[in-house]
């Protein structure tokens, strides 16, 4: 399962950028890793800085080159994604392209 991720990952680059990234499959099993970390403990919402029962060690490992491109690539997309949810708009229409119209100038004011 995780050669078959490692296969596909480094096409869809090749085929998204025309580059390859090389990814493998040892960075995908730390990117699972991290995830299942993430996510089996359950960090506080908030601390003090010097309680020592819910202090947690940091991971001693190297960002994963998967991750690195996400953030190099992807940061725009989910800044815009961010700014527009301000500006929610309550439109509602049967009309799809209605959607895309008002979309589409949601878009321009965000970047104006």
């Amino acid at each position: 399962m995780l050669q078959n991720a490692e296969e596909q990952t480094n096409l869809y680059a090749l085929q998204k950028d025309g580059i390859t990234i090389n990814t493998t499959k040892k960075e995908i099993e730390i990117l699972i890793g991290i995830y299942l970390r993430m996510g089996i403990v359950q960090m506080p919402r908030s601390r003090s800085y010097w309680e020592a029962d819910t202090r947690y060690d940091l991971i001693a490992m190297e960002r994963p080159t998967i991750i690195a491109e996400y953030n190099k690539f992807m940061g725009g997309v989910d800044l815009l994604d961010s700014l527009t949810s301000l500006y929610k708009r309550n439109v509602k229409s049967r009309r799809w392209y209605m959607y895309i119209f008002w979309h589409s100038i949601m878009i321009a004011v965000v970047n104006s």
